[in-house]
């Protein structure tokens, strides 16, 4: 519910996640979404004495106000959309719950899931600070300018990471891109968002993954891999899920889109994915050559065929990473695949 207090909107913390008394304060709203909005928000806490009610911010570790992320959905938008939607905003906050135990430091997770009689509201913290932003947004301000390799590389590396956590709770992403990745002020922080298309990905007896049914899911176009993108065939959503990072990961070092659509019948896609060839594709446009290390790595992560594009672990041991210096240790990755 609603508190008006000093001209400011407040929630009430009804459902998950919250201590009783704690309160939410909205401060500014940040971009518009499917359902809604997200808004910028810090906890509050209530304090009644000698007849006045007042609010104090809960701060962190720091000392300063703990700010969360939150995305308003008003129950008329989602009943009206939903059923024409690829997103559903209560799976998102299914799978953010799953995300969040144990957590990762690249996936935000659900910090609380509320209601009241016209809205729902999904509770994510408020990653990256003061001038954090979408990635794409990031990469589109700098297009003629690509970041460095060395900003990239580990960048990249955390994105790689992310899905391999994801994909160990059982889950694709299914619409991993440069909008649903947060990246942190000063461009070293990378932050996996946005699970209002993820799907469980189906197991046999023995825990054992195999391939999910067609369905309308569907990635972001210059992000969508060829088996999903008529939704005719089975398909493996580790294999979906590491072409899309390898298309943010082309985006990242060219600032420009791999492709326009996910069909031979466009000439970038048969240049970049079908051949193969990103070199040459970048050779047309008189751009810079990626570093020989990238095209081969990113080459196989694009790789037409699902079978030949390498899991997240492989990813993340590629001598490429070297340089960060990370210490390889074993990782809880995704169910074996069934043969």
């Amino acid at each position: 519910m609603y508190i008006t207090q000093h001209g400011g909107p407040f929630l009430a913390c009804l459902i998950y996640g919250c201590s009783s008394g704690l309160t939410f304060m909205f401060v500014r709203s940040l971009k518009d979404a499917i359902y809604g909005q997200v808004w910028d928000a810090i906890e509050v806490r209530l304090h009644s004495g000698g007849g006045v009610d007042f609010y104090t911010p809960v701060l962190d570790e720091r000392g300063v106000p703990r700010r969360f992320a939150v995305k308003r959905m008003p129950k008329e938008t989602i009943a009206r959309l939903l059923p024409t939607m690829q997103e559903n905003p209560m799976r998102e906050a299914a799978f953010l719950t799953l995300v969040q135990d144990p957590g990762h430091p690249n996936v935000v997770g659900l910090a609380a899931a509320l209601q009241d009689d016209t809205t729902v509201y999904l509770v994510t913290p408020f990653v990256g600070g003061v001038g954090s932003g979408e990635m794409f947004d990031w990469v589109a301000d700098n297009y003629q300018n690509p970041a460095p390799e060395a900003t990239i590389m580990p960048l990249l590396y955390q994105i790689v990471d992310g899905t391999r956590y994801v994909h160990s709770k059982g889950i694709c992403h299914a619409d991993m891109s440069l909008e649903n990745t947060l990246v942190n002020s000063a461009h070293t922080e990378a932050f996996m968002i946005d699970f209002g298309m993820a799907l469980q990905m189906p197991t046999d007896e023995a825990g054992q993954r195999f391939m999910s049914v067609p369905d309308r899911r569907r990635a972001k176009r210059s992000y969508c891999p060829p088996e999903t993108y008529k939704g005719r065939q089975p398909y493996d959503g580790v294999k979906v899920d590491m072409f899309s990072v390898g298309c943010m990961g082309f985006m990242l070092f060219t600032g420009i889109p791999p492709f326009d659509y996910a069909s031979r019948l466009d000439r970038k896609f048969r240049k970049v994915v079908f051949q193969g060839d990103l070199q040459g594709y970048l050779a047309d446009y008189e751009m810079p050559l990626l570093p020989d290390p990238v095209f081969q790595l990113l080459r196989r992560m694009m790789s037409y065929q699902p079978e030949n594009r390498p899991l997240p672990v492989e990813v993340l041991e590629d001598p490429w990473f070297a340089p960060l210096g990370y210490a390889q240790q074993p990782q809880a990755a995704a169910p074996a695949m069934n043969a």
